[in-house]
C-alpha cells in the first residue's frame, strides 16, 4: 500500500513540474526577431543576418534552472552587406554548406547578472565542431504573454575552421566574429 502511494505521488509531481514547464514555453515571432554577424574584413566591417532560424525556447527569470533554449540556423542563406561574403560563405572553404547545412545552439545554462541582464552557456555547432559559448542577455519585455531579448555572442571563427585554406589566417578576414541577436517571442497556446 505504501509503494502504491509512492507511485501516485511521483505521478503527480511530475505532472506538476511538466505543468510548470510548460508555461515556460514561448514561440519566437520570426518577423520580429533576426540573428545577425559582424566581422573585420581588410580593415572595415562586414555585417549580414541569417534569415531562416527556428528556435525552441523555455525560459523563466524565476526558474532558471528548468529554462533552456535551441536555435537551429539555416546556413544555405545568408544576406550580407557585401555580394562576396554573401555569395562566399556558403562555399567549401566557410560554411560548407553541402556538408554543414546547419549551426545549432543548445543552451541550459542560465544566470542572472542584474539589471535585467541573463547570460546562458552552452553548445555550438558549426561545421561539425561543437564548443562551450556563451550568449550575454538583455530581457527588454517578460510579460505574460510577450518576451523581448536582445543578446550577444563573440566567438573565433578559427575555432570552427570557419575559413580554410588561405583563408585559415586572419590577413584579410579578422578572427573574432560577434553574433548579435533579438528574439521576440509569444507564450505557446495551450
Amino acid at each position: 500500500m505504501m509503494r502504491y502511494l509512492y507511485l501516485i505521488l511521483c505521478v503527480l509531481l511530475s505532472q506538476t513540474v511538466r505543468a510548470g514547464t510548460e508555461d515556460m514555453i514561448w514561440h519566437m515571432t520570426p518577423e520580429d526577431s533576426h540573428i545577425g554577424f559582424s566581422v573585420n574584413i581588410q580593415g572595415t566591417e562586414s555585417d549580414g543576418v541569417f534569415p531562416k532560424f527556428t528556435s525552441r525556447i523555455v525560459f523563466d527569470p524565476a526558474n532558471l534552472d528548468d529554462s533552456r533554449v535551441e536555435v537551429v540556423i539555416d546556413l544555405s542563406k545568408i544576406e550580407a552587406t557585401y555580394q562576396d561574403v554573401e555569395e562566399n560563405l556558403p562555399k567549401e572553404a566557410w560554411f560548407d554548406v553541402a556538408r554543414f547545412p546547419i549551426a545549432t545552439f543548445k543552451g541550459g545554462q542560465f544566470e542572472a547578472l542584474g539589471n535585467q541582464m541573463y547570460s546562458v552557456t552552452g553548445q555550438l555547432t558549426i561545421r561539425d565542431v561543437t564548443r562551450t559559448e556563451t550568449l550575454h542577455f538583455s530581457l527588454l519585455e517578460y510579460g505574460a504573454d510577450l518576451a523581448r531579448i536582445e543578446g550577444k555572442m563573440k566567438i573565433s571563427r578559427l575555432d570552427y575552421g570557419v575559413g580554410q585554406g588561405d583563408w585559415s589566417t586572419v590577413s584579410f578576414v579578422g578572427e573574432d566574429v560577434f553574433l548579435d541577436v533579438a528574439l521576440t517571442a509569444t507564450r505557446r497556446s495551450k
